[in-house]
């Protein structure tokens, strides 16, 4: 189901991204949960700051204690952030690990 999602959520970012290239998917690991991620690149050309690389990160985490709803993270950056040179930054660098390693789910 989840390569199901990260392909119809791609097809949706190719008419979107310029240049979109996914980069990698697979199982991954969101503070204490299991889910599944994609990460693609893509390039926003000719900005006031030059051509711009942009680097996303989804994540699909699945429904939590027999509920039906699951969530997606969506993380994006580009090459102006300092501490971030490739698409492999995106959620490992910068805030974004603290973030992702204290998310929970909420009590209903």
């Amino acid at each position: 189901l989840f390569h199901s999602l990260a392909e119809n959520l791609g097809v949706q970012f190719e008419k979107r991204f310029p240049g979109y290239r996914k980069v990698s998917e697979g199982e991954t690991k969101v503070g204490v949960y299991d889910g599944y991620e994609f990460r693609f690149e893509s390039l926003s050309p000719n900005t006031a700051k030059g051509d711009l690389k942009i680097w996303g990160r989804v994540v699909f985490l699945p429904p939590q204690d027999g509920s039906k709803n699951g969530i997606t993270l969506l993380m994006l950056a580009t090459s102006l952030a300092p501490e971030l040179k490739t698409v492999n930054d995106v959620g490992k660098k910068g805030e974004l690990p603290m973030l992702l390693e204290s998310f929970r789910f909420g009590k209903k």
